[in-house]
């Protein structure tokens, strides 16, 4: 037998090759490995939110479209229920007002002025809308030294909610219904001291509005636009006109280019399905004005979560959790800036905003699990106060709002 003779510099590069590929192999293993459990866990997640979503419209009430997704792409999609009486369908891609989810965005853009060096959140409101801002009608009121924009984006400010409560005449520019809204606010005293304790209230994001254009020196509308919706696409996303949004709470099925707003009514079987009526409009504003669909919220939530939106610092800012606040899902739940942050059993977190009214919605994310949801109605659920106390809302065939569709999908993934 020929014995093989290697010299020793051949020997020292083999050696070193090996080496090499032993060094190689300890870092690509685990990266490799790791990389199998995440394309798993995404696998997995979609399984589940699709089994979810699946079961849930066969055997559940749902008047809505919805979509999941994660930094990849789109999880799961689509619509039931009627755009109208008529019989036409949801569609996927339908543009609807999203009511309060407008604040996430309108909190942004007050971050969006703070990055830009215009503006300090701890500054009092007296700042920007002083006397001769021509903002109040009659008097700034003493409290305007007192409250900061900090005390506004977290709902502690203490002051009066208007929505229900100040006359709102339609017959006057958007401008000066947003005048009469502060300056009767100003007419109440503040329900505590500021920072004091929570209370929501949608005056704090109309204020917020009025900030935003002061600094600015634009209309909220093209704030909204040039900032956001324009350089990240957001093509079915922006704030109506007033008639526009007048237009969609009045709710005319032979006019209408959304789909028309109903009010479901739980009998414990088949619900009841009734033309909405608004006994109080709600203004295209601050807080609570914008129209878009589910692809462009999430669109939204990436751009705000990768860093496109905000500033590391602000971002951080925004999804600080600065106070206790109650929560339907039951779980802990905090305020943010413009976004409420959950927590879930197994320690992920839910950073999100609902709407309500002329709009319901439900959209944010969780980023543990890399996962970003919007659902949008047309549809909701007759307030608990007008439902007879013979209707018990723990049987699923009366649990009508979109809530429970998204608790539904969210427990699910929680559990998976």
């Amino acid at each position: 037998m020929r014995s093989l003779y290697f010299s020793r510099p051949l020997l020292q590069t083999l050696f070193l090759w090996l080496k090499f590929t032993h060094t190689l192999r300890s870092i690509l293993i685990p990266i490799i490995i790791a990389l199998n459990i995440t394309v798993a866990s995404a696998s997995s997640i979609q399984t589940t939110i699709k089994l979810t979503t699946k079961k849930y419209l066969a055997t559940r009430f749902l008047n809505a479209t919805f979509m999941f997704a994660n930094n990849d792409g789109v999880l799961d999609i689509g619509a039931k229920g009627i755009f109208d009486l008529n019989g036409t369908q949801l569609k996927a891609n339908e543009k609807m007002p999203i009511a309060s989810g407008t604040k996430p965005i309108t909190a942004a853009a007050i971050l969006r002025l703070y990055d830009q060096g215009k503006l300090d959140i701890q500054d009092p409101i007296s700042k920007y809308l002083d006397q001769k801002s021509d903002v109040w009608i009659t008097k700034m009121p003493d409290w305007a030294d007192d409250v900061s924009i900090h005390h506004l984006l977290t709902h502690t400010s203490g002051i009066a909610e208007y929505y229900m409560n100040a006359p709102i005449n339609i017959n006057m520019s958007l401008q000066d219904i947003n005048k009469s809204i502060v300056s009767f606010a100003a007419s109440k005293a503040l329900a505590f001291n500021p920072g004091d304790q929570y209370l929501y209230s949608n005056t704090n994001y109309i204020i917020l509005g009025m900030v935003i254009e002061k600094v600015s020196g634009k209309r909220l509308a093209q704030f909204f636009n040039d900032e956001f919706f324009k350089p990240l696409k957001m093509k079915a996303s922006y704030l109506p006109s007033l008639e526009e949004s007048i237009l969609i709470q009045q709710s005319n099925p032979n006019r209408s280019l959304y789909p028309v707003r109903y009010v479901a009514i739980p009998t414990g079987g088949k619900p009841k399905l009734e033309l909405a009526k608004f006994e109080y409009m709600f203004v295209p504003y601050a807080d609570g004005g914008v129209f878009s669909n589910t692809r462009d919220i999430i669109t939204w939530y990436k751009a705000l979560h990768q860093g496109q939106v905000l500033s590391d610092k602000s971002y951080k800012m925004m999804i600080t959790k600065y106070l206790p606040v109650p929560s339907r899902s039951g779980r802990k739940n905090y305020t943010g800036y413009g976004v409420f942050i959950s927590e879930f059993t197994n320690g992920d977190t839910l950073i999100h905003h609902s709407g309500s009214k002329s709009g319901i919605s439900e959209a944010g994310f969780i980023p543990e699990q890399n996962l970003y949801f919007a659902i949008l109605g047309n549809v909701s659920m007759e307030s608990r106060e007008k439902i007879s106390n013979t209707i018990d809302l723990d049987k699923p065939e009366n649990q009508l709002d979109i809530i429970y569709f998204r608790e539904a999908v969210l427990t699910a993934v929680e559990g998976n």
